[in-house]
């Protein structure tokens, strides 16, 4: 009986993914201050890793519930992590450096809650996409504010083809207009929401992955990743040769990517 309830345990953490409902939570007021918590199946999942993930769009629209931000991760790491998907207020409502305050909150939310739900609060990882990378890459250089929102220190972040490491920078080769319209013209904003500018050896550990077929994201990827090495963080830097919407809707799902995501995951959360 025993061996049957394995296998059907099995069965059911392997399709998963494709039928876990999350349970919505508020961190805050606002309506978009919300996260959806997927809990891990089929199993004891006391002490399970967290994984935080916050989409991009940037810093305009974008939505926790995405196929593109959920799918892939949750079908990969679903069975065995819980995974949290993070919405903050958006422009023109939240500047990035606003977004960034609410992201800090979620984090601590997910903290003070994370043993209720079976997860190991010492055992957690952030990551975001494009302009959700940025989010995550200022909360995680500019200590300031996750102290601000009470935040315990965490194992590492997953950067996933971001948008505006440096800012100044950005603002001065983007021509879309989107940088300049996220971050206005004040350079003291720009400095202000730049990790690159806030890099200290006491940053936790940095994932960064890069579109090869973008050539100036690899280049802004490698330029922040040296910085970061010269400080004494911990940094590993992955090009792929996917679309900078591939680079999220494929992790999880692209077998090779994925599985050095993974190598860095288990390094870092074991």
């Amino acid at each position: 009986m025993r061996c049957i309830l394995i296998l059907i345990c099995v069965f059911i953490s392997a399709t998963a993914a494709l039928a876990q409902t999350p349970r919505e939570y508020k961190y805050g007021t606002h309506p978009k201050q919300a996260l959806d918590v997927y809990l891990p199946q089929c199993a004891n999942n006391r002490g399970a890793p967290i994984l935080v993930m916050l989409h991009g769009g940037g810093w305009k629209v974008g939505d926790k519930s995405s196929k593109n931000v959920v799918d892939g991760k949750l079908s990969h790491w679903g069975k065995r992590v819980i995974f949290v998907s993070v919405n903050t207020r958006l422009m023109p409502e939240a500047d990035p450096l606003e977004q960034t305050r609410d992201f800090a909150k979620a984090v601590a939310f997910v903290q003070k809650n994370a043993a209720s739900w079976g997860g190991d609060v010492n055992r957690m990882l952030l990551m975001g996409h494009s302009a959700g990378a940025d989010v995550a890459a200022l909360l995680s250089t500019r200590q300031d504010l996750p102290r601000a929102a009470g935040v315990r220190p965490w194992d590492g972040k997953v950067v996933l083809d971001s948008a505006a490491l440096d800012v100044e920078e950005a603002a001065q080769t983007n021509r879309s207009g989107l940088i300049q319209e996220a971050f206005g013209n004040d350079r003291s904003f720009w400095h202000e929401t730049s990790p690159s500018k806030y890099l200290d050896r006491s940053d936790p550990p940095m994932f960064l992955v890069c579109s090869s077929q973008r050539r100036v994201s690899c280049q802004r990827t490698e330029e922040f990743a040296s910085q970061a090495r010269a400080r004494g963080i911990s940094v590993q830097v992955l090009s792929v040769p996917l679309s900078h919407k591939g680079i999220n809707s494929q992790l999880g799902k692209q077998r090779r990517y994925t599985r050095e995501v993974d190598k860095w995951f288990r390094e870092h959360i074991n």
